[in-house]
């Protein structure tokens, strides 16, 4: 029917909407990531335009915290959210 149609167009408008908030707030968390590890472990970037090999250590020791702890985050979230949507299981 016609109001089954239009439910199914706002589902899809309603989830292609979700995910392009999803993918910018993914793009804006990457960000503040590179701005933080940046900020922390880049000392004087603009005199040597080269990553010395501590700097790039700490770079790419701060990238590794970022995602383990984006990942434990996303993963208690989804507990969470099972847990709340689905309270039997």
């Amino acid at each position: 029917t016609d109001g089954t149609a239009a439910r199914s167009m706002d589902a899809e408008k309603l989830l292609t909407s979700a995910e392009k908030l999803q993918q910018e707030r993914a793009l804006l968390r990457i960000n503040q990531m590179a701005d933080r590890c940046f900020n922390e472990c880049i000392n004087d970037f603009a005199v040597t335009r080269t990553l010395r090999s501590h700097e790039e250590q700490c770079v790419c020791a701060c990238t590794q915290k970022f995602v383990t702890m984006s990942t434990l985050a996303g993963n208690a979230f989804g507990s969470q959210l099972e847990r709340i949507t689905n309270p039997q299981g």
